[in-house]
């Protein structure tokens, strides 16, 4: 399986639109670079503004069922043929990462530097935080990698 974002080129594509998306305030199912986004919405919208289409995960309460692996997010993303599920401990740059938070609610990011993700959230505004934090650490649940598929 090859990363879509194996080459310099297109990490750096990623990176760039990474950036120009920091400080953008949270907004539920907000999709406007600098006045709002959710974390799905950002995630969709960062890989397409780096080269790779990527459909908008539904709009609506971003609730989980009882199984952590059974949120309406991963059943999305898992159905996406350019993702492939890959160990959340050997992540590259470009992955998707899925993160659990608030009482099962699930949390999207994105790898956008070695030890480094793109996020946002409630009260908070679009930015780069480090995957080694521990309050992230142990909030990982699954991870993708976008392929060339």
């Amino acid at each position: 399986m090859t990363s879509y974002f194996s080459t310099p080129e297109r990490i750096e594509g990623l990176q760039t639109e990474a950036r120009s998306w920091i400080g953008t305030p949270f907004f539920p199912n907000g999709s406007a670079k600098g006045l709002g986004v959710s974390c799905q919405k950002l995630a969709a919208l960062v890989y397409r503004g780096a080269g790779l289409y990527v459909p908008d995960v539904p709009d609506g309460p971003m609730t989980s069922y009882a199984v952590e692996e059974q949120t309406i997010v991963a059943q999305f993303v898992d159905g996406l043929p350019m993702f492939a599920r890959v160990d959340p401990h050997s992540l590259q740059v470009g992955d998707l990462i899925h993160f659990i938070i608030l009482r099962g609610v699930p949390h999207l990011g994105i790898v956008v530097s070695e030890g480094q993700f793109l996020h946002t959230m409630i009260h908070s505004k679009v930015c780069i935080r480090p995957l080694a934090d521990p309050t992230w650490q142990r909030r990982v649940t699954i991870a993708w990698r976008p392929t060339d598929a």
